[in-house]
């Protein structure tokens, strides 16, 4: 989820570069109608979006996807948040680059 459609973009080829199928939303609503019905394995969600990425994280959670590993990507993430914090998995910040993002991706899924 990232309302930038250029970070959507090259999210979605480093994933797809690395075997993943990827569903592409630019808004957290959609996206969690398809958390709730699709088989999901990772969330990636920038926080900075029209619906809150924090908002959305919490959603994702409160719909019992206790387990789903969420990354949070964005350029407007403060120093004291940490992955507990935001009950995520891991935080990259913008910008970010190909290999950094898919070490992250590869490493939290062989978890």
């Amino acid at each position: 989820m990232d309302d930038e459609q250029s970070a959507r973009s090259a999210i979605k080829r480093i994933l797809e570069r690395e075997g993943h199928e990827v569903l592409d939303f630019e808004d957290a609503a959609p996206a969690l109608e398809e958390v709730d019905y699709a088989t999901v394995d990772l969330a990636v969600v920038d926080l900075q979006m029209p619906t809150s990425g924090y908002d959305a994280i919490e959603e994702i959670r409160a719909r019992g996807h206790k387990d789903l590993p969420i990354i949070v990507v964005s350029a407007h993430v403060d120093l004291v948040w940490t992955p507990d914090v935001l009950d995520v998995q891991d935080i990259v910040r913008k910008p970010f680059s190909t290999t950094q993002f898919a070490e992250t991706v590869t490493a939290l899924l062989s978890s």
